[in-house]
């Protein structure tokens, strides 16, 4: 167990968390639960936003309620294919904050977003990229979101925040304008005892996480998953993806994420996302993935093919990659997996525990 600190008066710590998919609220509440072991009075208020929240109800055998306190808000910076969504209400949507209240805290970890630097000193940031490096990236010519790019930088480079990072996912940007400390993957299953017996791929999994996905990709879905059952696979697919890719495709089977075990799963159909990366990692499942606009995922399947356990779906299919037809190529894969720390909640634990004092 981690050192646990007894005696303590009652701590309070708001956590602030993006709202672009479901990876940064699992991720942030993994770690929660280890600071629970620390602090025996640990208050959480937990700002994201009310669907997150809904998902969160569903979560509960997995973080300690007692502990936790969620506040419903708007965080409108997530990743967006349309250029248009973002306007000048970057620059000022941080405004909201100030009824926060976010210095009464003793602690403060922001996943992703540098806004709260500006209401407390007493912030760590988390995550694997800085939204304003993303947004730069893919939308180099729009005056609006260069303008936010200069300001969160304005803002990090007065303070020089310490951040909690993925030592094998970070972008560039994070070392360049924080303080980095690095830890591991933070997965969310629970089930890492593989039962698999097939040689070779036998049941794909359409992961996709809960991001929107280009229009284009879904069409490459669409035209993939009668090759994949031609080939003698079993194809299963997360909702709302079953019921979006069943209207066209047959014999798909539904899975269920909090249900079903991913150890019985030979291949992951993804996106990109960091969290469904950790969970296919933790369970040794070889990716394919979906080409994508966005300059973070575009970062992390150019990681999954450098480490070797990830491939682009469309060249997998095209070029009949032998990770579908040999069996010591995709038991390689497989072994490219066996090196990865998966115990990344309780290396930021222990980060936090020692940035604030508590050790």
């Amino acid at each position: 167990m981690d050192g646990e600190v007894r005696g303590v008066l009652a701590v309070k710590l708001a956590i602030i968390v993006c709202a672009n998919g479901l990876g940064h609220l699992k991720r942030s509440m993994r770690i929660v639960s280890r600071l629970c072991h620390r602090i025996s009075d640990l208050r959480v208020a937990l700002f994201c936003e009310p669907w997150q929240i809904e998902v969160l109800e569903s979560w509960r055998l997995h973080w300690q309620a007692s502990h936790v306190t969620p506040v419903p808000v708007s965080l409108p910076v997530r990743w967006d294919p349309d250029r248009e969504y973002y306007g000048e209400w970057l620059l000022d949507w941080h405004a909201v904050m100030s009824n926060w209240n976010l210095s009464d805290f003793d602690y403060v970890l922001s996943d992703n977003l540098v806004e709260p630097l500006v209401y407390t000193d007493r912030v760590t940031l988390s995550g694997s990229f800085l939204w304003h490096d993303v947004l730069a990236l893919a939308f180099p010519q729009s005056g609006d979101v260069e303008k936010y790019r200069s300001w969160c930088e304005e803002v990090l480079l007065s303070v020089r925040p310490k951040m909690v990072v993925n030592r094998y996912f970070a972008m560039p940007a994070t070392g360049e304008q924080t303080d980095v400390r690095e830890v591991g993957l933070i997965h969310f299953r629970p089930d890492l005892d593989a039962k698999r017996s097939n040689p070779l791929p036998g049941r794909v999994l359409i992961a996709l996480g809960h991001a929107r996905l280009a229009d284009d990709a879904v069409d490459e879905l669409f035209a993939v998953i009668p090759g994949l059952q031609t080939a003698g696979m079993q194809v299963l697919a997360l909702p709302p993806w079953f019921e979006l890719l069943s209207q066209r495709c047959r014999g798909l089977e539904r899975y269920d994420w909090s249900g079903d075990n991913l150890g019985t799963v030979d291949l992951a159909i993804i996106r990109g996302g960091l969290g469904t990366i950790s969970d296919c990692i933790a369970a040794r499942i070889p990716m394919l993935y979906l080409d994508d606009p966005s300059p973070e995922i575009k970062f992390n399947q150019a990681r999954l093919c450098q480490m070797g356990i990830g491939l682009p779906l469309e060249k997998v299919l095209d070029d009949g990659s032998p990770l579908l037809t040999d069996a010591a190529v995709y038991a390689h894969m497989r072994a490219r997996m066996d090196g990865f720390a998966l115990a990344g909640e309780i290396e930021a634990s222990e980060v936090l525990a020692k940035l604030w004092g508590w050790t």
